[in-house]
């Protein structure tokens, strides 16, 4: 179980109550990256977010579909197919935890037979541990693919999993004890409700920014209150790119966002990162949302303060 996780009051009966429960979740790992905590890397919360989702769904009652459809499809293959009526939850999120752990010992993944003569329903344990894979997968991914919204991108997979979406895998439901199936369109839906949730965070950014009524930004390196990825983040949004900005560390170790860059006026310059050039998006609101980019400045300056080896610095 993962840190201040709350446990559930009610369980959800539709799916907006469902995808409101999931987003809780998503919105605490990602204040975790407004906050600042290096020690959590993108892949570390994308990991305990998967983890808290399916702690939530291992409380309600999840089964894999297998229509005619699906069963026809692998008997002509002479492959193995899905039960029906066989009650995944109470094992989601240890089966994951499983996963996660072996391929981060560069373990293989167990092998999951597709083939059986006569074909045969996987069991109980062997579906878990297909859908554990697949998240793993996922989590991979969306951590390695550059995007303002991994967290979000991974609720959104653990959605299409449950709708059917992955081809290798069946339909499932979900649902309250006694209520109705919630899956079928989560995916959808929590589309319908991101951009909302996305329009908050820009605001809640514009309005951070705005605190500083223009003043010059600056951030204490040497303090760990005050050299935190959520300053990194208000300082790069602290000006738009519409000309060249550089991120200047001062002699005091005062770090701030330049409009003087490259090799002009570093008297007082103990470090510097590249200079950031006009129109390339990597100043300004839209640069602050990027989770990954306002990481890669903050671990370029962090890796400065702890070893000033350098003046300068192009790899980050």
């Amino acid at each position: 179980m993962t840190e201040d996780r709350t446990e559930l009051q009610d369980l959800p009966t539709t799916q907006d109550a469902l995808i409101s429960l999931m987003n809780e979740r998503r919105n605490y790992w990602q204040a975790r990256i407004v906050q600042g905590d290096p020690a959590q890397s993108t892949r570390r919360r994308l990991v305990n977010l998967t983890s808290d989702l399916l702690d939530v769904l291992d409380r309600l009652e999840v089964q894999a579909i297998s229509t005619p459809e699906s069963r026809a499809y692998y008997r002509s293959g002479g492959d193995n197919h899905y039960a029906e009526n066989v009650p995944l939850q109470g094992a989601l999120e240890t089966t994951f935890a499983r996963a996660w752990e072996t391929q981060e010992r560069g373990e293989p993944l167990m092998a999951v037979p597709g083939s059986s003569r006569p074909p045969r329903a996987y069991t109980r344990e062997e579906t878990l541990l297909q859908v554990a894979q697949y998240l793993v997968i996922m989590v991979r991914y969306w951590d390695e693919l550059p995007n303002h919204d991994p967290l979000g991108n991974m609720l959104f997979s653990v959605l299409t999993l449950l709708d059917g979406g992955p081809g290798s895998l069946p339909p499932f439901s979900v649902r309250a004890p006694g209520g109705e199936d919630l899956a079928g369109t989560l995916h959808e839906r929590y589309s319908d409700l991101r951009t909302p949730l996305l329009d908050s965070t820009h605001s809640s950014l514009e309005l951070a920014v705005s605190d500083y009524n223009g003043a010059h930004m600056q951030i204490d390196i040497h303090n760990p209150d005050d050299f935190t990825l959520e300053n990194i983040r208000l300082l790069i949004a602290s000006k738009d790119d519409s000309e060249n900005r550089q991120i200047r560390v001062s002699n005091m170790g005062m770090i701030y966002l330049s409009d003087v860059t490259g090799y002009q006026q570093l008297d007082d310059v103990a470090f510097r990162l590249e200079s950031l050039a006009y129109g390339t998006d990597h100043v300004g609101e839209k640069a602050a949302l990027d989770d990954s980019w306002v990481t890669r400045i903050y671990n370029a300056l962090n890796e400065w303060r702890t070893d000033p080896y350098t003046t300068y610095s192009d790899s980050f």
